[in-house]
């Protein structure tokens, strides 16, 4: 929605005339996609306390996520149902100049899941791969030439990379890596299933020249499905299964394994006991009475008795049990196998310890 006007529609936004008026068709609860941005929020706040971050976006409204709150929309006296007033995808979510011609976002936009994915050479095209999101209005062929070809050096780095070290170096090189690691966690945590090859932001500056992955349409998760008449399971995507879905993950999940270890304890806000905190918090601010008004005016609306923040809660703390157990046989294989290697060591340095005492020499 375009106003006529500039407004600050929340404290901190500041003064806009472009905002989203979205209708939470799949998401009955009216909360997923709003509480799983404030916890991406959350993420990248954590990620750029640790890491240094050349374009930081931690001091912008949500981290440069998508914030906002619930609305009711009454037109001529007559109830239009329940909707969510946010930030739109646009520049000023993620702060970016309107003239500035070395930033742009661009989304994953589903329409080739491949190329999404990164599993073929990607290009930015409103028809087809990525999608432009966001990017100058002074931007030349050239600027967004640039910008392609940044793209696909980074599917090169990806497709060329067989070892950490080329993971660390050669990707890390084209993508913000352990903000990339941060999102995979998160997806894995709060089901974000269809934020695997779609429906996920990738952004660019010149100031940092790596492309950053970040989270957007968030009203399929916490086990929603994209059209809200299905649920995903608890332990249905790990970490391994995630991998087989993206480039980017079965990248890390071969050789950044050390790195998956450190930002799943890290980031503390997945935990079940902080999850609950911003489902209750956001869903505290919508009266039953819109509830009951909603089935009434959309009798077709799926998930009118299960698509609950109780499902939600119960989801996450299932799903958050499932993946410690998956980090934690994996550190157990991990080490079971160092161990077994440093007992084969061993046994040969004793072996050649024996046949040098046969001989009495020191070859």
């Amino acid at each position: 929605v375009k106003f006529d006007i500039e407004f600050e529609a929340k404290e901190g936004w500041g003064a806009q005339k472009k905002y989203v008026m979205k209708a939470n068709w799949i998401d009955f609860s009216h909360s997923r996609n709003m509480v799983a941005a404030k916890i991406w929020g959350e993420c990248v706040r954590r990620f750029e306390n640790y890491v240094y971050a050349p374009f930081p976006v931690k001091n912008l409204p949500n981290a440069g996520a998508v914030d906002g709150f619930p609305i009711v929309i009454v037109i001529n006296g007559e109830y239009q149902g329940l909707y969510t007033f946010s930030i739109p995808k646009d520049g000023w979510m993620l702060g970016m100049d309107k003239t500035n011609v070395n930033q742009c976002i661009i989304s994953a936009s589903g329409n080739d899941d491949d190329m999404c994915g990164f599993f073929t050479l990607p290009v930015i095209d409103d028809d087809q791969g990525f999608e432009w999101e966001h990017i100058s209005d002074n931007a030349t062929d050239a600027d967004r030439a640039r910008f392609q070809t940044s793209l696909q050096n980074l599917y090169t780095a990806l497709k060329n990379c067989d070892s950490r070290d080329k993971l660390i170096n050669n990707v890390g090189a084209h993508l913000e890596l352990e903000k990339a690691v941060i999102y995979m966690i998160y997806c894995a945590h709060l089901g974000n299933y269809d934020g695997l090859t779609k429906n996920y932001l990738l952004w660019n500056t010149r100031a940092s020249t790596k492309w950053n992955m970040s989270a957007y349409d968030l009203d399929s998760t916490f086990g929603n499905n994209p059209y809200g008449d299905t649920y995903y399971y608890p332990g249905q995507f790990d970490y391994a299964r995630l991998a087989t879905t993206n480039m980017i993950f079965r990248k890390i999940y071969d050789y950044g394994q050390d790195l998956l270890q450190k930002w799943h304890e890290r980031l503390f806000m997945l935990k079940p006991s902080e999850v609950n905190k911003v489902l209750y918090q956001y869903a505290v601010g919508i009266p039953k009475v819109y509830f009951d008004e909603e089935v009434k005016l959309w009798k077709d609306i799926p998930g009118t008795k299960t698509n609950t923040i109780e499902q939600a809660m119960t989801f996450s703390e299932q799903q958050r049990q499932f993946l410690e157990d998956e980090i934690g046989n994996k550190k157990a294989t991990e080490t079971y196998v160092n161990d077994k290697i440093g007992d084969i060591s061993g046994a040969l340095d004793e072996l050649h310890n024996y046949a040098r005492s046969l001989v009495g020499g020191d070859s």
